[in-house]
């Protein structure tokens, strides 16, 4: 990039491509979580014994992966209302969960 402005390298740096790019790519990622848990989910219901330990702890783990993904997240399509609250529309997340917690 020689011969570029500093300006100009930090809008390349910046670019709303990018941000698209990382939004599809979140929402991929949060589909194939959601149908990973569901399909455990399923399995879990129907499993006796071990078997069902097994698929809980596995649930276990995509409730993490879940979590983490939701930090990546910057619910760029806004929030669904609910009866409940207002969701991201992506991640799941809860607007002013904290907030809501203390008031209890």
């Amino acid at each position: 990039m020689a011969g570029i402005s500093p300006e100009t390298k930090r809008t390349a740096l910046i670019s709303p491509v990018k941000s698209e790019s990382d939004k599809a790519r979140l929402k991929k990622e949060f589909r194939r979580l959601f149908r990973a848990m569901d399909f455990v989910a399923e399995k879990m219901k129907k499993a006796r014994g071990k078997n069902a330990e097994h698929f809980y702890e596995v649930y276990q783990q995509l409730a993490v992966a879940w979590e983490f993904l939701g930090k990546r997240c910057k619910h760029w399509d806004g929030y669904r209302k609910t009866r409940h609250g207002k969701f991201c529309k992506i991640c799941g997340e809860v607007r002013n969960a904290a907030k809501r917690l203390k008031e209890k």
